[in-house]
């Protein structure tokens, strides 16, 4: 098969509908970024990440995007695949996302495998793809939801989990994209108000998505930090469950997320999120998420009432 790593390396000028938005974003002279330096080149990821967060909170849209579209750019060529994927999302490069996602998960579906070992006696392996390209398998028998958790984190537009589809590495489980330079939150991050602080939005966006998922074991060795004010959220094994229990139900202020998120999950379609989840939870979970799903929105919208009673 073609390399991975060749065919996307210059991906956004390869996508014309994008290449006309990129030059767009370019060409305000106040826009333009200094060349990043060659000496530190990860240095300059970082910074671009946390530049790029703090525009978008000063609600700076169009240097964010433009910050954003470097970066994708500049993930390209250092290969973090899905942290580019995610970069062309924030830039509104709509098509360079898609088409790109597409080649990550043609890529973990179909690549050859390289090499594999166990992460432990009874967990996920490490997989080694063709090009390097790092993955974690999983063959628990409820592997489908792991792959449900990133169809519907790209349908929320969270961008929290990494690709994921089903792959035999042994036995049929799934394969997820590992996203690299992840720091490890530290263990009492959920009840440290200054971390809560430094993560922001992010923290709410996967507070929002367990409660969504019904997800009982969120914890410090299941997701990471990346720079930027963001998060990486994977092992859903436990998620999706068959019958949601009222008891366990949190404050709405707890679980609530940003303001755009919530708009994107009004927004989506029942039926959208049923056609992609259908084919890797069953039916009663199915069905369990859609009822919880409205339960939420009921809950949500009434928090907006009460919080901001012009919004109705």
């Amino acid at each position: 098969m073609p390399d991975f790593k060749e065919e996307n390396r210059d991906h956004l000028t390869s996508t014309s509908a994008d290449s006309q938005q990129f030059n767009h974003l370019n060409s305000n002279p106040k826009l333009q970024s200094s060349e990043p330096p060659a000496t530190d080149f990860f240095s300059e990821l970082e910074r671009l990440e946390h530049n790029a967060s703090l525009y978008w909170e000063m609600k700076s849209y169009r240097i964010a995007k433009k910050t954003y579209a470097d970066l994708a750019q500049l993930y390209l060529k250092a290969e973090y695949f899905q942290k580019a994927i995610w970069s062309f999302e924030l830039a509104g490069l709509t098509a360079a996302s898609e088409s790109l996602s597409r080649s990550l998960e043609n890529h973990l579906a179909h690549a050859a495998i390289e090499s594999f070992e166990p992460l432990s006696s009874v967990g996920p392996m490490k997989v080694i793809l063709e090009g390097g390209v790092i993955a974690i398998h999983r063959s628990s028998i409820y592997w489908g939801r792991e792959i449900a958790a990133a169809k519907l984190d790209r349908l929320l537009g969270l961008r929290i989990v990494p690709a994921t589809v089903k792959r035999k590495v042994g036995l049929i489980g799934s394969l997820q994209y590992f996203v690299k330079d992840t720091r490890r939150p530290t263990l009492h991050l959920l009840r440290n108000s200054q971390q809560k602080n430094e993560l922001g939005g992010a923290l709410q966006k996967q507070r929002f998505f367990d409660e969504l998922i019904g997800n009982p074991d969120r914890h410090e060795r299941n997701f990471g930090i990346r720079p930027g004010k963001k998060i990486v959220s994977w092992d859903h094994l436990c998620c999706f469950p068959s019958r949601f229990s009222d008891s366990e139900t949190k404050s709405v202020s707890e679980w609530f997320p940003p303001k755009q998120d919530w708009e994107t999950f009004q927004s989506l379609n029942a039926s959208t999120i049923e056609k992609e989840l259908m084919p890797y939870l069953p039916t009663d979970n199915l069905k369990a998420l859609m009822e919880n799903r409205e339960r939420l929105l009921s809950l949500g919208n009434a928090f907006v009432l009460v919080s901001d009673p012009s919004a109705s």
